[in-house]
């Protein structure tokens, strides 16, 4: 029986022995692998097994009404996996003829040549292997997952499509104040390059996420941890009908006259809201594309623009607008400079005109004289009269790199006798367009002064998380309102009388002032052409400023009224015409207050206009022979009078008075071909009233 044990036990003491051997290879190997090779696994389970950031999608940049200014587009690069766990030979060689022919149509490429480079990326074995450089939508690539191979998913198929995510302008990146709007860094995660991209990059960016990187079997899959947050969606203050209006008008005019750049903007006068910024210069080719913005970083001499703000330091200091000045020949030799009067034919034969004229002229003597005479022994008193209305605060715009206004006082080193003359009429200070447009904005706000803004709102899937209405005060009141009064008069009269004539609407009243700055630039003298003013100046709903630099004076003559001047009246006739709330008093300028009449209407069908002036509320009174549904319209001091209009089939209709869309449908019912010029109402039509019209016939209507 010992014998037995002892057999036993030996066996045993053998199988340990053998299992001892085994372990030791087995326990060296884990010491090996965990100890000596420790470093080399763990980075390599850290490349196979690792987090990475998932990118939010940016935030889009909106209209005031919820327009798309700027969005994020996916694109996508496709790229196949030949090592797919699904994709065996077999499949492969059987679906390649029709893969090839499905994305030869696709990428436009003779299928043969798409087999070819398959073929190659399959001998490979290549795990990512880009198909084409060219992006594709997601609409294409839902399409892509439909072709043979692909559609059997991309553990079998292998389609690897890459993403890449882009800022679109739905309206073109080249133009529509896309300066103002701004642009991204090439590094994603750089943000914001410029513009609102830059200024609201916390907003727009959104959160990233956080995925697990994992390789199972042959195949990557990322496991997210924690989902992103999706950018917010920043509102503006800019209106896309006025944008493209101001952006078409500036682009027009410098290219007419060869300018080297020019910047427009468009502001709501009650809340400062900026409508339009467009900001252009000229490339190499010619073309004028949007360049830095010059509206807010542009700090310029303002030249005679200048003179509305030493205006109103005049009257408030017992100064009067009927206060005669001699202007001589239009030279003034003053503390060894002359002072010249470019509009000196203007003023009158003996020189000697008031203030009220020479804010008409333009004339640089006469404001200068004022002032001179009134403040040479104490300057200071004007600059701080400056100051006080604010024409030297630093606007809060939402945009960065907005300049500061430079007003100089008596101690600065620069200061000399020939400053305040200087001065006076717009030199030897630094003012931004932005600026000068924010105190004539005040103007227009019955002498409120507010701050500008670009910003009205923050969202974000649609909701409403900040809204932007409060109205940041600089200035309650820039001057008396006697002052106030007389100021804008003059600048009715610059443009009905003066140096702007050229910007006087038929349809409503523009206030304004041109100012023309003389520069050298590499040596040459150019010329800085500005108009700034507001509209309707009876009810000023909009202001704005267009500033052209360096029009080809070779050419054309530098008149800020006959270049600025001519976008600024493009630009309010259009906003004019589509635009109900710039409606207004249409009164011939040399009546008092109280011969005011009734807003006039344009003819057109009876019972449509009978309709508006019952919801607005306004008199009027119906020939009692409306017999044909079309009328004239006629305003008086005591309501509206709706004439009957005789409009008969098979003859030529009178459309003058009426708007595009009652003209072109009198016109094509009686079988006429119609051509509109211009916008606004009918001035006149090329086929006479009255006559037969005859089918086919072309009919051009002009619009003013």
């Amino acid at each position: 029986m010992s014998s037995i044990k002892k057999e036993i036990l030996n066996r045993f003491t053998l199988i340990y022995v053998i299992m001892l051997a085994l372990m030791i290879p087995v326990v060296y190997k884990m010491y090996d692998t965990m100890v000596t090779e420790g470093d080399f696994w763990r980075n390599l389970g850290t490349q196979q097994s690792k987090k990475k950031e998932i990118e939010p999608h940016r935030g889009n940049i909106l209209s005031c009404d919820g327009k798309l200014l700027v969005t994020s587009i996916p694109s996508y690069v496709l790229h196949m996996d030949f090592r797919a766990a699904g994709m065996t030979p077999a499949l492969f060689d059987s679906c390649l003829p029709a893969l090839s022919d499905s994305l030869g149509h696709f990428y436009n490429v003779p299928s043969s040549v798409i087999k070819t480079h398959l073929r190659n990326g399959y001998n490979k074995g290549s795990r990512y292997y880009k198909l084409s450089k060219q992006k594709i939508s997601y609409v294409d690539l839902k399409r892509v997952k439909t072709f043979p191979l692909f559609n059997l998913g991309s553990n079998v198929g292998g389609l690897t499509p890459y993403e890449q995510v882009s800022r679109k302008f739905p309206f073109g990146s080249t133009c529509m104040c896309s300066r103002t709007i701004g642009g991204l860094y090439a590094e994603i995660d750089k943000g914001g390059k410029s513009g609102l991209e830059h200024r609201f990059d916390s907003v727009l960016r959104g959160v990233p996420g956080l995925a697990q990187e994992l390789y199972v079997g042959s195949r990557k899959h990322d496991i997210v941890i924690e989902e992103p947050i999706e950018g917010k969606d920043v509102m503006t203050t800019m209106d896309v009908n006025i944008m493209d209006i101001t952006d078409n008008a500036l682009r027009k005019t410098l290219s007419r006259v060869e300018a080297e750049k020019g910047c427009a903007v468009v502001m709501e006068v009650a809340t400062g809201q900026i409508k339009a910024m467009s900001n252009l210069k000229r490339d190499a080719a010619g073309n004028y594309v949007e360049g830095e913005n010059y509206a807010v970083s542009s700090q310029t001499e303002p030249g005679s623009t200048f003179k509305i703000a030493s205006s109103i330091v005049a009257l408030e200091n017992g100064i009067d607008t009927s206060k005669i000045v001699d202007t001589g020949d239009g030279v003034w030799h003053i503390y060894g400079r002359d002072m010249k009067d470019w509009n000196h034919h203007r003023a009158g034969q003996n020189g000697k005109i008031s203030l009220n004229r020479g804010i008409q002229v333009s004339s640089n003597i006469v404001i200068a004289k004022i002032i001179e005479d009134k403040f040479n022994k104490e300057p200071m008193k004007y600059v701080e009269a400056l100051y006080k209305m604010g024409l030297n605060t630093p606007l809060s715009i939402e945009l960065n790199g907005v300049a500061e206004p430079r007003i100089k006082n008596v101690n600065d080193p620069t200061w000399s006798k020939t400053t305040l003359p200087w001065m006076a009429h717009g030199y030897e200070i630094n003012i931004p367009p932005i600026n000068l447009l924010t105190f004539y904005n005040g103007l227009a706000n019955n002498g409120k002064m507010i701050q500008p803004t670009l910003l009205k709102g923050i969202y974000y899937n649609g909701k409403e998380l900040q809204r932007n209405d409060k109205i940041n005060v600089i200035n309650e009141k820039l001057c008396s309102q006697v002052t106030l009064d007389k100021v804008r008069r003059m600048m009715i009269d610059v443009v009905e009388k003066g140096t702007a004539k050229n910007v006087h609407s038929d349809h409503f009243l523009i206030a304004g002032k041109t100012g023309t700055a003389v520069q050298k630039v590499g040596g040459q003298r150019k010329h800085q052409l500005t108009f700034c003013g507001y509209f309707p100046a009876d009810n000023p709903k909009y202001s704005m400023i267009v500033v052209v630099w360096y029009p080809n004076t070779q050419k054309y003559y530098p008149s800020a009224g006959g270049i600025s001047g001519e976008v600024f009246k493009n630009v309010a006739e259009r906003i004019y015409a589509q635009s109900p709330l710039t409606r207004t008093y249409l009164t011939d300028i040399t009546r008092s207050t109280d011969e005011q009449f009734y807003p006039a209407s344009k003819d057109g069908n009876y019972k449509d206009l009978s309709f508006l002036l019952d919801k607005l509320g306004l008199k009027y009174r119906t020939d009692k022979k409306m017999t044909s549904g079309w009328c004239r319209s006629y305003s008086s001091k005591t309501g509206i009078d709706l004439a009957n209009q005789n409009v008969r089939d098979g003859i030529v209709p009178n459309v003058v008075g009426m708007g595009a869309k009652d003209a072109v449908f009198l016109m094509e019912n009686r079988g006429l071909k119609v051509k509109l010029s211009g916008v606004g109402t009918v001035y006149s039509q090329s086929i006479p009233p009255g006559g037969a019209a005859i089918k086919g016939n072309l009919v051009v209507l002009n619009l003013k």
